[in-house]
This record gives structure tokens, C-alpha cells and sequence, in this order.
């Protein structure tokens, strides 16, 4: 048994070293609470003394006048913490002030109660203010477990000598003491609990957090996958299209010129079979490179598969993409790429689809016209950029565009 219990307080040490600033934040909260609830107290017991017959026996009003001091002192108290409180939650890190505070404050809730059950004694010779000073240590402030065994063990000390030096009847007395025992046992015992607890709650919740940033991480991960080539991280076909006809709905809504560019590798089964796929998928993500560095950020490209890319390009003329056609074309052109076998020189063709300004189309046309120029540049002899012009009043693709 011993190992189990050693290992479990070895735990808890390390919990507690960890957590150490969170126990302290959370008790700051608490004493902030706790002040307003001493206030509260301290008042109705003032006035409650205060509208309470003052005829009855000697000791009667003397317990009365006591308590008429000891609850202004309590309201004293409960305010100085309360500011000590507020002053301590501007600070950017009060953990050591906080937790000298908590201590301070478990000491004079259990001494106030001790001083209470020794004025009681003049009456009813009861322990019920340090059954409540217990209950309100252990259940409203979390102290860490050596401190929580010195205050109850000398809380119970303290009691007990009071009990034994002021009760007069010994079946009181006896009860008193078996009450005091009781009281701050189950105190400690309380107190131990629920400060474990808090400690093992923090660890799951940030096993939780830590576990939430993961799913978190592997859902963008999945979306990313969903909408991008894993080859490339270019957009995929699906995704290209979705957002291409988002593009489109709008151009549709609020006429603007719009330009779509297929590009495909010249030759590239021969790549793929005199170097191998990996040379072939080296081209392929160089090419990708360059698209995505020589584009606006306002431009969406996709790649198609294979061989071929495809770009969107937004508030783009006739003019404007072809211009920006070539200059893909003559960068791919005069750029190379290392391979194990020396270093390769590629070439690609681009066929180029532009709409005019108010012409209304959807994605299945623009993308035949881009197809069918990028067809025309392929038979003309590849490495060369062809184009097919949406005019308002064209919607549709001649059978062979001109």
C-alpha cells in the first residue's frame, strides 16, 4: 500500500506545482465572494444583536455585547480583504500574494470561529461557530494540503483547550470535544478533496484542449484534402469548380470582364517515361510553383490533373489575359528543373477563354471554349497561347471555335 500512496502524493505534488497559478486565480475569485458574503454576515449579525431583548441572565448579556464587537471587527476584516482582493486582480501575476492572502484568510475564519465557540461557551457551550469556520475554509478556499493540516490540526488544538478550560458540564464537554474533532477532520479531509479534484480537473482539461486542438488540426487537415491536390496544395478539380461558378454568379450579377486559362505540359508521358514518375512529379509541382508566384492573389488555380492546370482569372480582359498567358508561358519556357540525370527544359500550352463584360454564361461553356483553345495550340505546333472570345449574345461554344 505504501507505493500506491506515495506515487499518488508524488502526483499530486507535481499537479500542484503545475497548476500552482490557476488554484491561485480561482481562489482570488473566491475571496472576492467571500469578502461580500462576510460583509453580509457580519451586518445581519449586528443587527440581529442589536434588535435582540437584552434582559436574561448576566452571562446572557455579556455573550451580547461580546458579539456586538467581535461582528463589527468580522465587517472590518471582510473589507480589508475585499480591497486587498480588488487591488490584486489588476496585478498581471499575483500568485504568491494570492495564495499568502487565502492563507491569511483561512486563519482568521477559523481563529474568528475559535474566538466565537469561546464566547459561546458563556451560554449554550456549543461549537457551532467552528463547525461553520471548518466548513467555510474547506468548501470556499482551496489550500494546498500541508497548509490545510496545519490550520485544522491547530484549530482543533486551540478548540479543544478552550472547550476544556471554559466548559463546565462534562457530558457538554465531551460533546464539544467529539463535535471540535469532527468538525475539523472533516475540514481537512474536505479540504484535501476538493483541492485534489481541482488539480485533476485542470489536468483533464487540458487534456481536453490539447485533444480539441488536435481534431481541430486533423479537421483542416481533412478540409484541406477535400479542396486540395495533395501533389501540389493547388486547388482540385471539385473545388475549382465550386468556386469558379461562385465567380461566375457573381460576374453574372454585376458584369465584369472574366478570363479562364487551361494549361497543359508539353510532352509529358515522355518525361514520365524516360525519368520516371518522380522526375514527372518534380515538373509537376515546379510548374505549380511558378503559377502561384507569378498570379495575383485574386487569381484561382487548380489543377485538373495529370499534366494540366487550369486558372481563373477575376476582372480580367482580352488584352490583360493574354498578356498574363505569355508570361506564364515564357516563364515555364525558360525555366529548368534539377533532376538525378541532369536537368530538364519544359514547354506548355495554353489554351485561354475570356468573357466580356455583361455576357452571361455558366462554367460548362467557358471551360469547353478554354479546352477547345488549348486544342488549337496543342495542333499548332504546342508552346503557344490561343484564345476564344465570349462576345454578349454568346453563350455557347461553336462545335469548332474559331
Amino acid at each position: 500500500m505504501r507505493k500506491p500512496l506515495l506515487t499518488r502524493l508524488l502526483k499530486l505534488r507535481e499537479l500542484d506545482r503545475v497548476w500552482c497559478a490557476r488554484v491561485q486565480q480561482e481562489n482570488l475569485k473566491r475571496l472576492y465572494f467571500l469578502a461580500l458574503f462576510g460583509v453580509f454576515l457580519s451586518l445581519s449579525q449586528i443587527c440581529l444583536f442589536w434588535l435582540l431583548d437584552a434582559t436574561g441572565s448576566a452571562a446572557e448579556a455579556r455573550w451580547r455585547e461580546i458579539s456586538l464587537l467581535v461582528h463589527p471587527v468580522i465587517l472590518l476584516l471582510s473589507l480589508l480583504i475585499g480591497g486587498l482582493t480588488l487591488r490584486l486582480r489588476r496585478q498581471d501575476n499575483p500568485s504568491a500574494a494570492v495564495e499568502r492572502l487565502s492563507t491569511l484568510t483561512a486563519t482568521l475564519i477559523l481563529a474568528i470561529g475559535l474566538m466565537l465557540t469561546a464566547f459561546d461557551q458563556l451560554v449554550i457551550q456549543g461549537v457551532t461557530p467552528l463547525v461553520a469556520a471548518c466548513s467555510v475554509t474547506a468548501l470556499l478556499l482551496y489550500l494546498r494540503p500541508f497548509t490545510a493540516l496545519i490550520l485544522f490540526s491547530a484549530a482543533l488544538i486551540i478548540g479543544l483547550l478552550i472547550i476544556d478550560q471554559l466548559s463546565n458540564s462534562p457530558a457538554l464537554k465531551l460533546s464539544s470535544t467529539m463535535n471540535s474533532l469532527t468538525a475539523c477532520a472533516s475540514g481537512l479531509l474536505v479540504s484535501w478533496i476538493l483541492y485534489r479534484n481541482f488539480l485533476r480537473e485542470q489536468q483533464l482539461r487540458k487534456v481536453l484542449l490539447r485533444q480539441r486542438e488536435i481534431l481541430k488540426a486533423r479537421t483542416r487537415q481533412l478540409q484541406f484534402q477535400a479542396s486540395h491536390d495533395t501533389l501540389t496544395g493547388l486547388f482540385n478539380r471539385r473545388e475549382f469548380e465550386r468556386l469558379t461558378e461562385s465567380e461566375l454568379s457573381r460576374v453574372n450579377r454585376h458584369p465584369a470582364p472574366l478570363s479562364l486559362l487551361m494549361l497543359d505540359l508539353d510532352h509529358f508521358k515522355a518525361i514520365n517515361d524516360n525519368f520516371g514518375h518522380p522526375a514527372g512529379d518534380a515538373v509537376i509541382r515546379h510548374v505549380a510553383r511558378l503559377l502561384g508566384e507569378h498570379t495575383r492573389n485574386c487569381d484561382t488555380i487548380g489543377r485538373l490533373g495529370g499534366e494540366e492546370f487550369i486558372i481563373l482569372l477575376p476582372e480580367t480582359d482580352l488584352p490583360q489575359a493574354q498578356q498574363t498567358a505569355e508570361k506564364l508561358r515564357g516563364l515555364i519556357e525558360h525555366s529548368s528543373i534539377d533532376i538525378d540525370n541532369g536537368r530538364l527544359q519544359i514547354t506548355a500550352s495554353i489554351g485561354l477563354a475570356c468573357l466580356a463584360p455583361g455576357c452571361q454564361t455558366h462554367l460548362t461553356p467557358l471551360y469547353q471554349a478554354a479546352d477547345q483553345a488549348l486544342y488549337r495550340a496543342k495542333r499548332g505546333g504546342r508552346n503557344r497561347v490561343e484564345h476564344f472570345y465570349f462576345t454578349p449574345g454568346l453563350d455557347t461554344v461553336p462545335a469548332e471555335a474559331p
